[in-house]
């Protein structure tokens, strides 16, 4: 395992906002206990540590060199995972007393993860009648948020259907047009869909209750003369064929048609059938001459002429006009329009076809004589008008359906913009509730498998019940509390007499948790490399005496038994400080190296900033100087006299302001004590009864004295207030301290001179600061 050699900065909070290393302290060891009044910083140096072990960001803040390696300077280390920091927070994190009441059992849970895990599986027990509330609430407005979104679609699908029914295909029923139909449709459409105004909707209502109508044939006869027949008829009647007159048709010329009605009579005859005469062959020939070949053929082009006539004039009479009935209804005036015109021509064109026929008859009457024609001008029929009409109602009979549905689609949009507001606004409350639901039914799984994984998660390592018992008796110095096994990790504990233990002392606390804190040590993978150990003292002195105890068993685990590569001991009683320099120095021979330091909390730049200095050692054999509380307290104020004499900087006066004035009562309660151990109690007293046994002239020089030691210690013992304006005047403290040692002086001058000489001060320094009102 690597060791921490040295702490060269950490950049942390309060004293270590800018710790450095000192230049004179000295590498850490083996074993380092380290000796700081209350408020020097250990606890907070203690905490830093263990935020490091857990925290990667709170590791930057540290530079440490290790053995054989550069500083850190702020980077991770794996030393860092394997510092292990016992002290209060970890007592009050490792250990949960439930019941200790006179009629309920203490039930004592050890181990962080193990009481955490306990602490949660009660609060998630606890949640859970809560979370299944919320979750029937939360499936609940689900619901309702569903039936309202239901609803609204179906109320849109049932507005499209009515009002789009009869144009059928997926309007035609509720069960085409659903809701999820409609659903669907709002999400296609929705985004370009508009209301539409009131005219525009009654006219897309109309396209869709409009009848269809179904195209009408424009390639109808119209009545017409072929061209050129007119000039064909007027020719044939104006021709005169050259021919031989027969005598008797000359002078009766209205016999024509008689006579030429007869030929095809008597073709086969001999005999007249008008009159009975003999029709001999020479009558016939003449008859013959007279009718010759040309005439046959204007006779056979007046009749052609007159079918043609006959055939057009049936046509005129019954024209074959679609009906306007048939048309769409906006369509049948301008239609009516449009015949009534064609009708008028068609009189005018049966009046010259009248006139052309008679015509006719009367040429073929006498085909010899020339024919004037009609004498009114010919009408054709003029049908554009009438079937430009016929393909409007045409082209709106092919587009019908689309458009149809075009309307359709308007009249559908204009209802999905209607609905589209209230949709999205039911639908966004449906999102809503659906993750709320959803993380009700996750928070309830959730705190489902959370209680079955800590239900069955193993906790820390701990001591049996029997070896609690048996270890707490002895760090306590006394069998009164008996652990009995109740579950993992989990005792019932009790008095003596069987009662529950009920309120528990700090240093009873402290000692059960020690025990589980080097059971935790000594269970750790056998593979795992030994960890470094800092022991911060988390009680008042009130326990002094349980850390007897905690001291040897604490140095049996981690050196002794070598469960710990490096130990640090933070403490801020003196005399516990002193043994562990003793156990130090008793191991050297079995090469156990280790060191002592102090910490301070000091004054600089007008900021408190910790300090770690080496202990003082002996320059002989190089071991620390170890005295006592007494002696300790004495060097400090010597210390503290020369800083001030040296330096009177505000620093120098802000650290003797709220250190010394504690201390100096302390060494005169102490010094008087000795001389007076009758008076102890009554600090007052034993100051008035300290000159007695002096001459004459040493209690006149002491008699001012003795009275400003006795104001200044209960005026300013026992004060923290940093506030400038009220410290100490500086010449004051200076001049007192000095006061207190020529009182030392001249009540037990030994006394003094064998306190100076262990503490390796002059006597002469210590007395001499100038003008005294002793």
């Amino acid at each position: 395992m690597t060791l921490i050699n040295r702490l060269e900065t950490l950049k942390g909070d309060g004293l270590y906002e800018d710790f450095r290393w000192s230049t004179g302290t000295r590498s850490f060891r083996q074993v380092n206990v380290v000796y700081g009044r209350n408020g020097s910083g250990k606890t907070t140096l203690a905490a830093a540590f263990r935020e490091a072990r857990e925290d990667s960001v709170a590791r930057s803040r540290f530079s440490l060199t290790f053995d054989g390696e550069a500083p850190t300077g702020g980077r991770d280390h794996p030393a860092f995972v394997d510092v292990l920091v016992f002290g209060r927070d970890f007592v009050q994190e490792n250990q949960e007393f439930g019941g200790a009441t006179p009629t309920m059992p203490a039930v004592l849970t050890l181990g962080r993860s193990t009481i955490e895990a306990e602490r949660e599986l009660r609060e998630l027990r606890a949640q859970l009648p809560e979370l299944q509330t919320t979750c029937v609430h939360a499936a609940t407005e689900l619901t309702r948020a569903q039936t309202g979104l239901d609803d609204a679609l179906r109320a849109l699908s049932r507005r499209v259907v009515e009002e789009l029914t009869r144009v059928g295909g997926r309007y035609q029923s509720a069960g085409k047009y659903s809701m999820r139909t409609a659903e669907d449709r709002l999400s296609q459409l929705g985004g370009r869909s508009v209301e539409l105004d009131a005219e525009a909707l009654t006219h897309a209502r109309d396209l869709v209750h409009s009848p269809g109508r179904p195209p009408i044939a424009t390639t109808i006869g119209v009545p017409a003369l072929r061209p050129g027949f007119e000039g064909e008829l007027l020719a044939a009647l104006g021709t005169t064929p050259v021919t031989l007159v027969l005598d008797t048709l000359e002078r009766h010329p209205d016999a024509t048609g008689w006579v030429q009605a007869g030929r095809s009579l008597h073709r086969e005859s001999e005999e007249c059938i008008y009159c009975g005469g003999p029709l001999t062959a020479v009558r016939r020939a003449e008859i013959e001459a007279h009718f010759s070949d040309e005439v046959t053929r204007v006779e056979a082009t007046l009749a052609g002429l007159d079918r043609e006539l006959s055939a057009l004039l049936d046509q005129v009479a019954h024209p074959a006009w679609p009906r306007s009935a048939d048309l769409y209804a906006d369509l049948t005036e301008k239609y009516d329009l449009a015949l009534a015109e064609l009708s008028e021509q068609a009189v005018g064109l049966k009046g010259w076809i009248l006139q052309a026929r008679q015509a006719i008859v009367n040429k073929r009457a006498n085909v010899l004589v020339a024919v004037a024609g009609p004498t009114i001008p010919l009408v054709q029929l003029y049908a554009a008008t009438l079937i430009s009409v016929l393909d409007e109602h045409n082209a709106r009979a092919a587009r019908h359906d689309a458009a149809v549905n075009d309307a359709a689609l308007r009249i559908e949009e204009h209802h999905l913009a209607g609905a589209r507001g209230e949709i999205a606004e039911r639908r966004t409350a449906l999102s809503e509730t659906e993750a709320r639901d959803a993380a009700a039914r996750q928070a309830q799984k959730d705190a489902l498998a959370r209680i079955d994984l800590l239900a069955t998660t193993k906790g820390d390592p701990a001591p049996s019940a029997e070896a609690l018992t048996f270890e707490v008796a002895r760090l306590l110095g006394r069998s009164e509390l008996e652990f009995r096994p109740r579950g993992e990790n989990t005792y019932a504990v009790t008095r003596s007499d069987g009662s529950p233990a009920v309120g528990l002392s700090e240093g009873e606390r402290t000692a059960i948790t020690l025990v589980h804190f080097l059971e935790a040590l000594a269970r750790r993978e056998p593979e795992a490399p030994a960890p470094i150990v800092l022991v911060d003292d988390p009680v008042s002195s009130l326990d002094a005496n349980v850390w007897v105890g905690a001291s040897t068993l604490i140095w049996a685990r981690c050196v002794v038994e070598k469960l710990a590569a490096q130990l640090f001991v933070l403490t801020h009683d003196f005399e516990l400080f002193r043994q562990w320099q003793y156990m130090i120095d008793g191991a050297k021979p079995v090469g156990v190296t280790g060191e002592s330091y102090e910490l301070r909390a000091r004054y600089v730049s007008g900021r408190r900033r910790a300090e770690l200095e080496s202990w003082p050692t002996n320059g002989k054999d190089g071991k620390p100087i170890m005295l006592s509380t007494y002696h300790h307290a004495f060097a400090e104020l010597a210390e503290a006299q020369r800083r001030l004499l040296t330096d009177d900087s505000f620093e120098n006066r802000l650290n003797a302001q709220l250190l010394f004035p504690n201390v100096l009562r302390r060494v005169l309660e102490t010094f008087v004590a000795f001389k007076r151990p009758g008076r102890v109690g009554n600090f007052t007293v034993m100051m008035g009864d300290c000159i007695d046994g002096l001459t004459p002239h040493e209690q006149k020089q002491l008699g001012a004295g003795r009275v400003h030691l006795t104001r200044f210690a209960h005026q300013y013992s026992h004060s923290e207030s940093p506030d400038t304006t009220l410290v100490i005047p500086p010449d004051e403290l200076a001049t007192t301290i000095t006061q207190t040692f020529r009182l030392m002086s001249i009540v037990d001058a030994t006394h003094f001179d064998g306190l100076c000489r262990i503490t390796q001060n002059s006597p002469a320094d210590l007395l001499n600061d100038g003008p005294s009102i002793l």
